[in-house]
C-alpha cells in the first residue's frame, strides 16, 4: 500500500494547477563521480525545496554484516546455546541499513541504531570535525554526531540544507 504524505499531495496539486514540475539540480560531486541522478551520497536540490538528501553508510557495511551473518550461522546452528552469536552480525546489519542523516530545507533528521532525532536548522549553531566524523553543534551547547557524514560530505550537507551556515 502506498502512503502519500501531505507534502507529496501539495506538490502534485501544485503541478496539476499549472505550476512547473520540480527541476533537479545535481551537484558537481554527482557529475564528478558519475553517479546517476537519485543515487549516491551527494546533495540534490530542487527549485521548490521539496527534496530530501539522504546520507547513508556505505553499502560495504551491510554487505560485510550479511557475510558475517552467513558465516556465524554455521557456528550458531551447531548447538542451541550458540544462537545468540547471530545477534552481533544482525545488529551490525541493522545499523548499516538504518543509520544515517536526512537533510531538507527545514531540519536535520538523524537516524541512529534504535531511535531518531529531528533538529531544526535554527537549533544548529555549526559543525565540528572530530577525526573524520562530523558533529553538529547545537545552540544549547550539545553536540550531535552525524552518522554516515564525513568531512568530505560536509559541503553537500550544508548545500542540501540551503547553505544557511557560513564557514568560519
Amino acid at each position: 500500500m502506498l502512503v502519500r504524505t501531505a507534502r507529496w499531495n501539495r506538490r502534485n496539486a501544485a503541478i496539476r494547477a499549472g505550476a512547473a514540475a520540480p527541476v533537479w539540480l545535481h551537484s558537481a560531486a554527482t557529475q564528478q563521480h558519475g553517479n546517476p541522478p537519485g543515487h549516491g551520497r551527494t546533495a540534490r536540490r530542487c527549485e521548490n525545496a521539496w527534496v530530501t538528501t539522504k546520507f547513508r553508510q556505505s553499502t560495504a557495511v551491510p554487505l560485510a554484516a550479511f557475510v558475517a551473518l552467513v558465516s556465524a550461522s554455521a557456528l550458531a546452528t551447531q548447538r542451541w546455546w550458540l544462537l545468540p552469536v547471530l545477534l552481533v552480525p544482525l545488529a551490525a546489519l541493522w545499523w548499516g541499513l538504518r543509520s544515517g542523516v536526512d537533510v531538507d530545507a527545514d531540519a536535520l533528521h538523524v537516524r541512529g541504531f534504535l531511535g531518531s532525532r529531528d533538529v531544526p536548522w535554527p537549533e544548529v549553531a555549526g559543525f565540528r570535525l572530530v577525526g573524520r566524523r562530523v558533529h553538529a553543534e547545537l545552540t544549547n551547547g550539545n553536540e550531535l554526531p552525524l552518522p554516515a557524514v564525513n568531512a568530505a560530505e560536509l559541503p553537500s550537507l550544508i548545500a542540501a540544507g540551503g547553505g544557511k551556515l557560513e564557514a568560519q
